[in-house]
């Protein structure tokens, strides 16, 4: 047997640690053929010292590199004139290039060994292809932290197919990822510590492994979770301890489940105040080495998520719950997941060092309805993620608004943009809107940009609530109330919308009355609203209140309004309570023989109103009336216009339904300033209440111009005179508004009347 001599001390512990090395030897060495370094190999070792700055960071020289380990190329072995192995550490000088891609050409390597050489992550190499290597069996590249790629950067896909003799691995303290090779066979050792290898293991076990502070997650493989071998390590990894079950290799590394970077378990949410939820759950094993859990939601199943918060100052990986605001409003999926930072003891302790920031996978999902802030937005023409947080997110559909609103007591306000809205999008007719105490809910707005309240303008941009549910212009198969109110004070408000299309004109007698709006034991706040084209087959054309209702009507226009000739008014109240109506007009509205109607306990309280043209003005019940104008008068009226209010209110153009005020009419200025609620401070079409700093007029419209006084041609003095049949004769003398001055000279007016026969 032939002895082998080298020029620089071979040290066994560079190929492994000596426990390992009867792997690899037995009692003697086979000598490699001695012979000069010639053909492709020379080249490639030139290139390595000269292009890669070898020869500084390793002391190579400039002679041959063989035979056998020549004195100025330490770490190179040759045999046969070929490089069979590179067994190099850097020491102080460290590389700066890359990892050489030549490497790769060195075919007849069977071991390749590079330690400490690339230590700067700022700087880093990237690993190159090794596939070529077909007689590689052993691959070691320790303490590279600043080597980076991937492990099938270095080996592939598939390690049986280009190193069909590989028996062992290590790369300790390196930059690598990526994960193994799954036809790496059980018997190569492998020791893959302080990486960024990741991913699951397969079922092969190796007889030695050590997989210490890597990025290796999921639930051990059967063969793993049953091995009874001996020298193993899985610690600070991120291995499912939950769901692998317990088995021998608890007892082969003790304590290895307390080390994982886990999610918690046990995870439970608690929804709170608007935007804000609060997550609880099971702490993980592994506290140490710093570190928190991180709440994520998504507004969707399985995200992607977004962090609403950590744990890092309220307890770390001790803590086991975190309450988290900001949150959309509607349900959340949450999951929470634990992170622990990198840590690397000084010296390294290769048992228990990660220089790898953890992140672990989430947990289990768990969900909630989580309330919004106190305003939700409706905008049908929306995209965005339909969860009324916001214009851009806006609710499509005015129900899920008011769903919303039902399970979040902290929504105040629901702000709804230009657009048409209905109670279904169905057929079926009993659906209805309902108001909710504490809720405004305000239409008006743009339905484009991203408009404040100061952009509202509810006669610019129509919010229609329509019971046009079925086939357009059909109004047989419309909804029998647009609205259906129950147990509502005043906090309840619906303010700036027109309520057209309902049709009450069901089988029994509350889905008869009301068409637009009932209100069952219910005093909701209806502000610049218009009801039209609403048709109740009893009572109520508009608008039916059933017991104990006090709703109050400012600002609010009824027009084209039908009863069905079964009962009567445009507004009935029945059973205790009644309406107020403020700065109201009705016109226009056919009814059987009364436009407002009460019955039973109940008085209607009518305030600078105008019931003008209707198919009957006449009133019905018990009504307290002040500064308004009706048609055919009303007694007692206080401060109406004319004593009784009997007094034409000029609309610009009734027949086309303009019921604006003309320039003389005796509504301007009439009205009584202390009525108007003081909240409301415009008229119906947005104006000046106060215009020019007057008296309120009378009506829902407040004329922007100034008051004309109507003149008419001064009668002669003589010939007067008129000719009556005796049969139901009247004579009425108009005088004027209180301002104008119809007959010259004074307010007296002398009458003389003669009887012939």
């Amino acid at each position: 047997m032939t002895m082998l001599f080298f020029s620089a001390p071979f040290k066994p512990a560079l190929l492994f640690r000596a426990g390992l090395l009867s792997l690899f030897f037995c009692c003697a060495l086979s000598l490699p053929s001695l012979a000069q370094l010639g053909g492709p190999d020379l080249a490639i070792m030139n290139t390595l010292r000269d292009d890669y700055g070898w020869d500084v960071a390793l002391g190579w020289g400039s002679g041959n590199p063989c035979p056998v380990a020549a004195a100025d190329w330490p770490g190179v072995i040759c045999n046969n004139g070929r490089v069979v192995e590179l067994q190099v550490s850097c020491g102080a000088n460290k590389l700066t290039t890359d990892f050489p891609a030549e490497l790769n050409q060195l075919t007849e390597l069977t071991e390749l060994q590079i330690r400490d050489c690339w230590t700067d992550p700022n700087n880093p190499a990237t690993a190159k292809d090794l596939t070529n290597l077909s007689k590689l069996n052993i691959l070691r590249l320790d303490d590279n932290t600043g080597l980076t790629g991937t492990l099938q950067d270095l080996l592939g896909n598939s390690i049986m197919t280009s190193f069909p003799n590989f028996r062992a691995i290590e790369i300790t303290n390196s930059g690598i990822g990526g994960i193994f090779p799954p036809d790496m066979p059980g018997n190569v050792v492998r020791f893959i510590n302080q990486t960024r290898v990741e991913g699951t293991l397969s079922n092969n076990v190796p007889n030695v492994f050590r997989y210490v502070g890597n990025q290796l997650e999921g639930v051990l493989p059967p063969d793993w979770v049953n091995y009874t071998g001996g020298d193993i390590r899985l610690h600070y990894n991120k291995f499912d301890v939950v769901n692998t079950p317990p088995g021998p290799i608890d007892n082969a590394q003790l304590g290895w489940r307390n080390t994982q970077t886990v999610p918690p378990t046990n995870v439970q949410v608690t929804p709170g105040a608007a935007n804000e939820a609060t997550l609880s759950w099971t702490p993980i094993g592994y506290t140490g080495d710093g570190g928190y859990y991180e709440v994520l939601a998504s507004p969707t199943p399985g995200g992607p998520y977004t962090s609403y918060g950590t744990t890092e100052s309220t307890g770390g990986k001790t803590a086991a719950g975190l309450t988290v605001t900001g949150l959309p409003g509607g349900t959340n999926y949450f999951v929470v997941r634990t992170f622990t930072p990198a840590h690397v003891s000084n010296p390294r302790n290769v048992l228990r060092d990660n220089p790898n920031d953890l992140t672990s996978v989430n947990s289990a999902e768990v969900s909630a309805f989580i309330c919004p802030g106190n305003i939700l937005y409706v905008n049908d023409d929306a995209g965005g993620n339909d969860d009324g947080t916001s214009w851009a997110h806006a609710f499509n559909d005015l129900q899920e608004a008011l769903a919303l609103a039902a399970s979040c007591p902290d929504v105040t306000e629901i702000w709804v943009a230009e657009g048409t809205y209905k109670p279904t999008s169905g057929t079926d007719r009993n659906i209805s809107f309902s108001m909710q105490n504490g809720v405004a809910i305000y239409g008006g707005f743009p339905n484009t940009g991203n408009p404040t309240f100061a952009d509202r303008d509810w006669a610019a941009h129509e919010t229609i609530l329509s019971g046009d549910i079925g086939t357009p212009g059909d109004n047989s198969d419309n909804s029998i109330h647009i609205i259906n109110n129950n147990n509502l004070d005043a906090s309840a408000i619906l303010d700036g919308f027109t309520l057209s299309g309902g049709n009450a004109n069901g089988f029994s007698i509350p889905t008869q009355e009301g068409g637009a709006i009932v209100n069952q034991q219910s005093s909701p706040t209806i502000n610049n609203c218009v009801f039209r084209d609403n048709f109740g087959f009893r009572n109520g054309a508009a608008v039916m209140n059933s017991t104990n209702c006090s709703p109050v009507f400012t600002n609010c226009l009824f027009t084209q309004n039908t009863n069905g000739g079964a009962g009567d008014g445009v507004i009935f109240d029945f059973n205790g309570g009644g309406s107020l109506l403020i700065n109201c007009t009705i016109s226009g509205n056919i009814t059987r023989d009364f436009a407002l109607a009460n019955l039973t306990n109940v008085n209607t309280q009518v305030q600078n109103c105008i019931l003008w043209n209707n198919s009957t003005n006449g009133l019905w019940g018990d009504f307290t009336i002040s500064h308004s104008i009706v048609k055919g008068g009303y007694d007692p009226c206080t401060g109406c216009p004319g004593g009784d209010g009997n007094v034409d209110p000029l609309f610009v153009d009734a027949a086309s339904g303009d019921l604006r005020l003309q320039a003389s009419s005796c509504a301007i200025d009439a009205g009584n300033n202390t009525a108007l609620p003081s909240a409301i401070n415009t008229d119906l079409d947005g104006n000046d209440r106060f215009y020019n700093g007057g008296a309120v007029d009378i009506g829902a419209y407040e004329f922007q111009g100034v008051y004309q006084e109507l003149t008419i041609s001064t009668p002669s003095t003589n010939d007067n005179g008129l000719n009556l049949d005796g049969v139901d004769d009247h004579v009425y003398i108009y005088t004027s508004c209180p301002a104008d001055d119809f007959f010259p000279g004074g307010d007296a007016i002398t009458v003389e009347y003669w009887f012939k026969g």
